[in-house]
C-alpha cells in the first residue's frame, strides 16, 4: 500500500505589535563606546609626560636670562601679563625651567598693569631678574619695579657682549 503524502504547512511567525498608547516600544541596547584611557598626569596640564606647561597663546617662551642678589630665603616673584599670570620660582635657574604660567579669567590691560600686579610671596626677591622673550627683555628690580626693553631691527653683537644697531647698508 502506498504511503499518503504529508503536507507541510509553513506558518509565518507574527509578533504582536506593542500598543503605543500603553507600552513604549522596546529599546535596543547598544554597547557604549570604549573610553580611551586618559594618561594620569600631575595636574599641571602636561598629560603625564613630565613636561613643563606651555604658555597659553603659544608665543615664544619666556626665559630667565640673568639673576643677581638671591637672598638666603628666596620667594616666588609673580605678575600678571595680559591673559596669563607669570610665576618665577626659586632657584631661578637660567632658561625656562623655573617659570610657571596660569590663565587668568580677566585680562590685565593698561599702562603699568604688569608692574601694579608685581608681588613676591614666601620670601625675598632677588635684586635683579632679567627675563627675555624673543627681542624683548623685562627687568625686575627687588620685586618692586619693572622695565621693558625691545631691540628693533637687525643688530650686531659687540665685543663686550652687548647688542648694537646695525648701520644701514653695512655687511654683517
Amino acid at each position: 500500500m502506498p504511503k499518503p503524502k504529508e503536507e507541510v504547512v509553513v506558518v509565518p511567525k507574527v509578533e504582536p505589535k506593542p500598543d503605543t498608547k500603553t507600552q513604549p516600544a522596546p529599546k535596543t541596547e547598544t554597547a557604549p563606546a570604549p573610553k580611551t584611557p586618559q594618561p594620569k598626569g600631575t595636574g599641571n596640564g602636561d598629560g603625564g609626560k613630565g613636561q613643563r606647561r606651555k604658555k597659553p597663546g603659544g608665543s615664544d617662551e619666556l626665559q630667565i636670562e640673568r639673576v643677581e642678589g638671591i637672598s638666603a630665603k628666596p620667594g616666588i616673584v609673580s605678575y600678571k601679563d595680559g591673559i596669563v599670570q607669570v610665576e618665577i620660582v626659586p632657584p631661578y635657574r637660567e632658561g625656562p625651567e623655573d617659570i610657571h604660567y596660569a590663565r587668568l579669567k580677566e585680562p590685565q590691560k593698561g599702562k603699568g598693569s604688569q608692574e601694579s600686579t608685581l608681588k613676591v610671596t614666601g620670601g625675598r626677591a632677588p635684586s635683579l631678574v632679567v627675563l627675555s622673550r624673543g627681542v624683548t627683555k623685562t627687568h625686575i628690580y627687588h620685586g618692586k619695579r619693572m622695565s621693558h626693553t625691545r631691540q628693533r631691527g637687525p643688530g650686531i653683537l659687540t665685543s663686550g657682549g652687548g647688542f648694537r644697531r646695525q648701520k644701514r647698508g653695512s655687511v654683517i
